[in-house]
């Protein structure tokens, strides 16, 4: 049967938590009930009202559906807690069928929006297309790499799917979610962003996007963790496309990775993965010796990568100390696998990553001037954005960048054209403002106030007497 649907037009909003469902939900009426709530919920979720154990502020609502949820403190915004009672076979499969459904939907409604920001338009300005950039794709050294239109657009689509899989791999680590149900999400975003890059028809440029070995390896992940051993080949394949593509980005003894980031860089945490996998890989296959050596290579690695707890607490609290900042645990855990174990190494990172995050956000703020400014300038005739030098060049020579903007326009970016175009023009105004009787300091001045408008500087002319009759 079909779930209940809540009554009216929506008058509360709640936050609803769970390892099942994650979300709003609007609630109808002046003053909502318990049943209103799990209707609500039931719709949202896929979860039947009779399975619900909701609870707010650690506190149970109870089975009383005709309690206003007034009487019981939940009000505009509070977070409820979504739990499971025990249920029936049936009703637990047709939940089942319920969730799957939702998931599906959930994956489709995030891909297409990875597909719509694939294709916002990217045009070339600051020396690269871009009106609007809606994602940035760089190199190693964080210079823009510029693609055709098809590819950028199968390789954005790639990052986004990926880096989506990632935040659900990530939620599956909690405590309070339901890691098969998470690393499955995980999977089916790994898979479509596979795919998306696998669409662009270079396959040199795909080799080149250090992502593509990463979503590999993340993708046999999560059929490690949900114990998924169907496809021994498609490990095989998935796994060898991931040593590939980490040898050819990092160098086969990861002599480039260190010359890019240090020896103690936090991408040295995807080689015990990578073993572990491939140790994996080989006891489903029989071979004891080759998974031996695999595996213990594997536990190696994660020796050097282990911080102490100690060290992390004494960490924070020198930052602490010393800024007065917070640094979240996850930082500290990375900063000191980055500062070689040491507390003044890794305080040496955190100076760095400070320093690259600073000249990251004064880039972005002069790329965003940049923006700006073609906006605000338009297009030539022909089409093209006004060239940013030519309006300099014009600026230097004593014009408004209004008027340089709107002479480059005219003349399609040609400097010397538009030079003469302003230079006619300006002289041209301040005639007709003597013309009319205003002195030719003053009216020369107004101009210049009023980046060459005529007619803003006849009316503040005007309004101070300005030498006319």
């Amino acid at each position: 049967p079909p779930l209940p649907s809540p009554r009216g037009p929506p008058s509360m909003r709640v936050k609803v938590k769970g390892s099942v469902f994650k979300g709003d939900v609007d609630l109808p009426g002046d003053d909502p009930s318990v049943g209103d709530l799990r209707a609500a919920v039931a719709a949202a979720s896929g979860v039947r009202p009779e399975r619900q154990k909701l609870l707010a502020g650690g506190r149970n609502l109870g089975d009383n559906d005709q309690a206003s949820l007034s009487s019981l403190n939940v009000t505009d915004g509070k977070a409820i807690m979504l739990l499971l009672k025990p249920g029936t076979a049936e009703a637990a499969v047709e939940e089942e069928k319920a969730l799957e459904t939702q998931h599906h939907a959930h994956v489709d409604r995030l891909v297409q929006a990875a597909i719509d920001i694939s294709h916002r338009e990217v045009h070339d300005y600051d020396g690269r297309r871009g009106e609007d950039f809606a994602l940035e794709l760089t190199n190693q050294h964080g210079d823009l790499v510029m693609l055709e239109p098809a590819q950028q657009q199968a390789l954005v689509q790639g990052l986004v799917l990926h880096q989506r899989g990632r935040a659900e791999a990530v939620r599956g680590c909690r405590k309070d979610e339901d890691s098969a149900r998470a690393h499955a999400r995980a999977l089916a975003f790994y898979r479509r962003a596979r795919a998306a890059f696998d669409s662009v028809d270079d396959s040199g440029i795909v080799s080149a996007v250090d992502n593509v070995p990463y979503c590999c390896l993340d993708e046999v992940w999560c059929l490690f963790m949900l114990g998924d051993t169907r496809d021994l080949e498609l490990w095989d394949r998935l796994l060898a496309r991931a040593a590939q593509g980490l040898a050819r980005a990092h160098g086969a003894g990861l002599e480039r990775l260190f010359a890019l980031k240090g020896r103690n860089c936090p991408e040295r945490a995807l080689y015990p993965r990578l073993h572990l996998l491939q140790g994996v890989l080989r006891v489903l296959r029989g071979d004891s010796e080759g998974a031996s050596a695999l595996l213990l290579r594997a536990r190696e690695e994660c020796r050097r990568l282990t911080v102490r707890r100690g060290d992390v607490a004494s960490l924070r609290a020198v930052v602490a100390a010393q800024d007065g900042g917070a640094v979240p645990e996850a930082l500290a855990v990375r900063a000191l696998r980055a500062g070689g174990g040491s507390v003044e190494g890794a305080l040496a990172y955190l100076r760095q990553l400070d320093d690259r995050m600073a000249a990251r956000r004064a880039d972005e703020r002069r790329r965003r001037h940049i923006r700006r400014r073609h906006r605000l300038l338009g297009r030539t005739l022909q089409g093209e954005p006004v060239d940013l030098a030519a309006v300099d060049a014009i600026m230097a020579a004593g014009f408004s960048e209004r008027e340089a903007g709107a002479a480059l326009r005219e003349a399609n970016n040609d400097v010397n054209g538009a030079l003469a175009r302003v230079a006619t023009a300006r002289r041209d105004a301040l005639q007709r403002l003597m013309f009319l009787g205003f002195e030719e300091g003053l009216a020369a001045g107004a101009l210049d106030a009023a980046e060459g408008d005529e007619a803003a500087a006849a009316d503040a002319l005007a309004g101070r007497g300005g030498g006319a009759p």
